[in-house]
C-alpha cells in the first residue's frame, strides 16, 4: 500500500491502560484538500498509511485531566510555579512527574490547565518515534473539536463522545472532560448536565467521532493556542512564536557583547603597548649599555642579577657598575688596595705600600676584564679601570 503525504495527521491516542495494539482514531488533511477522518487498527497501520508533514496527538480523556483555576495576574516567568501549585491541590501525584500545560488567562481571570503523568506522554512519544511518527504537538482533546461560529458568552459549544467520556469545547482555548454517567447518554440529559457547570453555553453542537453525519470533521478545530510540554520535566510549550524574535534578540545582544569585548580588548592592548614602551625607556635609562629593548622586564632582571654578580657590562659613567665589576675581579687582592677613585668615568686604584701584582697575574686580570667590558691599564702604583668604550687616560 502506497503512504499517502498529508500536511497534518491527527491522533487521538487509546488509554494506556489497553492491552497490545488498539485502534486509533485519525483525521487528516491531504494538500489543498479537506479534512478527512477514519478508524485505524493500530499504530503501525498509521505508520504505513501516511507520510505525514506535522503530527498532533492528544491522550485519552482517561489518561488526562483538566480543570480551570482562577489565578491573578502575574508576568510570564510566574505563571507557571502558580499552575504548579494549583494542579498540586489537585493531582494524585507531585507536579514534578507530571506533564503540565496551561493557556492564556480569561477576562474572568480564570486559567485553563490540563495535565497527565509524565511517564504516559513520554511513552507514548516513545511508540509513535519507534512507529517512524515524530509528535510535533500534544494536546488536550478539546482541542481538535471544531469550535462552533457562535461560541463564546451565551453561544454553543462543541461536544464528542469518545469511549466513556464527553469531550466538550467551550471556547477557543478552554474545554472540559466529563466522565459519561452510566445512565445518562441521551444527548439532552447531557447538554443539561453540561450546561449546569457551564451556564455560558447556550446549545451543544454535537460530533460523532466517527464523523458520521456531520458537516465537518470532528477532529479539524483550529486556533488552540496551548499544550503539553514534549517530553518529561520539559517547559517547552507547543506555541513557538516567541521563538523566533527571542533568537533574533539573543543574537542581537550577542553582537553587542561581542563588540563590546572587541573594544575592551583593544583598549588593553594600547595600554599595555604603552606601559611597554614606558618601561623599555626606564631600562634604557638606567642600563644605556643595553643596544636594545625587547622584553624590558626580563631584560632588567637579568641586568640587574649580572650587575649585583660583578658579570655584566658596565656603562663608561657608572661608578657602581665599575666598583662592583672590579670588586669581582680582583677579589685574590683583597687587603691590597689601599684608596679608590672615580673620575672622569674612570676608576683608580692605588696599592698599599710593597703591594703589587706580577705581569702574568696583570695581563689574567685584563683578559678576565675585557670579557665583562671593562680595560685595565697597570703602572707602579696601582691600576686604572675604564669601561672598555671609554677613551684611555693619559699615562702621568
Amino acid at each position: 500500500m502506497t503512504a499517502i503525504s498529508v500536511d497534518l495527521l491527527r491522533l487521538v491516542l487509546p488509554p494506556c491502560r489497553a492491552n497490545g495494539p488498539a485502534p486509533v482514531r485519525c483525521a487528516w488533511r491531504v494538500p489543498r484538500g479537506p479534512w478527512q477522518s477514519g478508524f485505524l487498527a493500530d499504530l503501525d497501520e498509521v505508520a504505513a498509511r501516511f507520510r505525514p508533514r506535522r503530527v498532533e496527538a492528544c491522550p485519552h480523556p482517561a489518561d488526562l485531566s483538566m480543570t480551570e483555576a482562577e489565578l491573578p495576574p502575574l508576568p510570564a516567568a510566574k505563571r507557571r510555579p502558580a499552575v504548579q501549585g494549583a494542579v498540586e491541590l489537585l493531582a494524585l501525584a507531585p507536579p514534578a512527574s507530571l506533564a503540565i500545560g496551561f493557556g492564556p488567562r480569561g477576562d474572568a481571570g480564570r486559567v485553563p490547565i490540563a495535565w497527565m503523568a509524565a511517564g504516559q506522554l513520554a511513552g507514548w512519544q516513545g511508540q509513535l518515534a519507534a512507529n517512524g511518527l515524530r509528535v510535533d504537538a500534544v494536546y488536550p482533546p478539546p482541542a481538535f473539536l471544531p469550535l462552533p461560529h457562535d461560541a463564546g458568552p451565551d453561544g454553543a459549544a462543541s461536544a464528542a463522545i469518545i469511549d466513556d467520556w464527553v469531550v466538550v469545547r467551550t471556547g477557543p482555548d478552554s474545554g472540559a472532560l466529563y466522565p459519561l454517567p452510566s445512565r445518562c447518554s441521551e444527548p439532552g440529559q447531557l447538554q443539561a448536565r453540561i450546561q449546569a457547570a457551564h451556564p455560558a453555553v447556550g446549545r451543544l453542537q454535537w460530533h460523532h467521532p466517527d464523523g458520521a453525519g456531520d458537516d465537518e470533521p470532528p477532529w479539524s478545530g483550529a486556533g488552540w493556542s496551548w499544550g503539553l510540554p514534549l517530553g518529561h520535566g520539559s517547559s517547552r510549550t507547543l506555541e513557538h512564536s516567541w521563538l523566533r524574535p527571542a533568537l533574533a534578540w539573543g543574537a542581537a545582544a550577542a553582537l553587542v557583547g561581542l563588540v563590546g569585548l572587541n573594544l575592551h580588548a583593544h583598549r588593553i592592548a594600547s595600554e599595555g603597548q604603552t606601559l611597554k614602551r614606558e618601561m623599555a625607556a626606564q631600562v634604557k635609562a638606567a642600563f644605556p649599555e643595553v643596544p636594545v629593548v625587547l622584553n624590558p622586564l626580563q631584560q632588567a632582571r637579568q641586568l640587574r642579577d649580572a650587575r649585583n654578580a660583578g658579570t655584566g657590562s658596565a656603562a663608561a659613567d657608572d661608578f657602581a657598575a665599575l666598583l662592583r665589576t672590579s670588586t669581582t675581579l680582583l677579589a685574590q687582592s683583597a687587603g691590597q688596595v689601599e684608596r679608590v677613585d672615580f673620575q672622569g668615568g674612570r676608576l683608580r686604584l692605588r696599592w698599599r705600600e710593597g703591594a703589587m701584582l706580577k705581569a702574568s697575574e696583570v695581563e689574567a686580570l685584563q683578559a678576565q676584564a675585557a670579557e665583562r667590558g671593562l680595560a685595565i691599564e697597570s703602572d707602579k702604583d696601582g691600576l686604572r679601570v675604564r669601561a672598555a668604550a671609554a677613551s684611555p687616560e693619559p699615562s702621568p
